[in-house]
């Protein structure tokens, strides 16, 4: 069950991200109800490289979901940006500054 403290995460976005992120086998990600799974490249075991993102609403996502993905395949600055430009979401437990 989501936090309904969290806002959630457009499908679409996580997959594009996921996508994009360049580690995915190619034609890995298969898609069965509301879950979506895909395998990361790599010479470890296949449960270590399997990854699943399941919809909580029509084309949702959770946001703990979804921030566990953007870690392990490094798109946190895109999804962070995509919640404050899309939901009008910033936590303030990150710090926005430039090197």
């Amino acid at each position: 069950m989501a936090d309904n403290y969290y806002p959630t995460v457009s499908m679409v976005f996580i997959l594009e991200c996921i996508c994009n992120s360049g580690v995915i086998e190619i034609g890995s990600i298969v898609t069965t109800g509301d879950t979506t799974m895909f395998i990361l490249k790599g010479p470890q075991a296949i449960f270590k490289r399997t990854c699943i993102v399941r919809e909580v609403e029509a084309g949702q996502v959770t946001y703990e979901n979804a921030t566990g993905l953007a870690i392990r395949l490094g798109f946190m600055g895109e999804l962070l940006d995509w919640l404050c430009e899309n939901k009008n979401w910033k936590d303030g437990g990150y710090l926005d500054r430039a090197i």
